[in-house]
This record gives C-alpha cells, structure tokens and sequence, in this order.
C-alpha cells in the first residue's frame, strides 16, 4: 500500500494528530537503514540495544478506536527489527534521543477506554554502528549458565529481547560481540560491543537449542512471569 496523508484521517482525528504521525512516518522513511541504539530503564531491569532502522510495516486497524487507521505494527531489515506493541502516534526529539508518544486500548465491553499521549518510557537515538554478522556457534544441549557464559565471550550474536506496557513489544539487535556475562544473586548482566548492555533481575537459568542457533536465558518475577525472558541467537549450522 502506498501511504498518503489520507490514510492517517479518521473520525475526530485533529489536523495536529494527523501532521505529528505523517511527520513520525516521514522521520522512518528517511532514516531507513540508519542504526541507533533503543533504551529502556525500569525497576530491576534495563538495556541498551543496537538496532537497525528497516523497512516500515503498515496495517489498517480493524476493531477498536483507531477502526479503518494506518498504524505502524514493525519495522525490520535482514539485521535487525523491532515491533510495536501499541499506537505510536509520534515522537519527540529531545536531548538525548526521541521519545515515543502512543496510544494504547484498555478493559473491553462497555469498560473499554483509549489512553492518548502516553510517553515512553523507551527511548532511542541515531548512532552509527558497524553492521557485522552473527558466526556460527556450537551450542551444546546440556550446558548449565557457567558452560554458556564462557562458551559466549567473544561470540557474534544477536540479542532478542522484550518489553511490556510500553511502545515497543519486541527488538531484535544488530549483531554484535560478547564482552562480559555474569550474574550476582538473582541479576545477570551482558555486554558487548556497539554499546550493548542487558541487566535484569529474576534469572532463572538457560535453555540451549543447538538445532535452531539460540540460547534462551529465563528470567521470572512475580508481575510478568516469564515474558521478559531473552534470547542470544547465533548462526545455525548448515
């Protein structure tokens, strides 16, 4: 679908609205393929992800309060993608980055209700990276986190991580190497290269998946259950 300002009217949708989300689509198309770095701070849990700025994908809203409007549901490259949990319905630049304004549908029935002009708290900025590869790794099935740690210094990976009651649901980093991995107590702690950082609290343990090239390291607290679990994913073998 070619996308055109009209695509953005809707019912009760205000002149500024529809000129502030023309402008968000404006800013991602002209910075397809650019890199940045996605930031989140929360309580026992935050990350500094490289990501990649890919192609836009688009979906007309079906049901709800934004029935028949364009919403952007991803965006993705062969490196790197991130998708969207709510309405993003523009950004904010600010000193460190831009900002992201949504709008998310809560209850249902007659409880239903839309909640406009949230900011989030994910925040992201353009920075160049390097765009490298992911290298095969030879994943054994029963590693304990001790045998991953070590076998993971040094690797090509990429991160997979999550996010909930926010902007974004879910990003994919550009590859990038391993530099450190450890736990204290129950928090684990990753970093690597292209000023990549994941720490979080709740670690429960690893689950290897040699056939499918990923790691996925189990982390669990009492509000999110097991969601913000989070993958390390190398080349698969061939």
């Amino acid at each position: 679908m070619q996308l055109t300002i009209d695509h953005l009217n809707g019912p009760g949708t205000s002149i500024l609205k529809i000129l502030q989300k023309w402008a968000m689509f404006e800013f991602f198309d002209s910075s397809f393929e650019k890199t940045g770095l996605m930031v989140y701070e929360g309580k026992g849990y935050r990350f500094r992800i490289p990501f990649q700025i890919g192609e836009m994908h688009i979906d007309l809203a079906s049901k709800g309060f934004g029935r028949n409007q364009v919403r952007l549901t991803h965006w993705a490259s062969k490196h790197s993608s991130v998708f969207l949990k709510n309405n993003l319905t523009s950004l904010i630049e600010c000193e460190y980055g831009y900002k992201a304004v949504y709008a998310r549908e809560t209850g249902s029935g007659r409880e239903r209700a839309l909640e406009e002009n949230l900011v989030g708290k994910t925040y992201f900025l353009l920075r160049d990276y390097p765009i490298g590869v992911t290298r095969f790794l030879k994943i054994e099935t029963n590693w304990n986190h001790s045998d991953a740690f070590k076998a993971l210094h040094g690797a090509h990976v990429q991160l997979k991580a999550r996010v909930n009651q926010d902007w974004i649901q879910e990003i994919t980093s550009i590859p990038f190497v391993v530099e450190y991995i450890g736990i204290q107590g129950d928090e684990i702690t990753l970093t690597g290269s292209n000023d990549t950082e994941i720490m979080i609290k709740g670690f429960k343990g690893i689950r290897p998946n040699p056939d499918l090239g990923f790691i996925i390291f189990d982390v669990y607290d009492q509000a999110n259950g097991y969601s913000l679990s989070f993958h390390l994913m190398s080349q698969k073998s061939r």
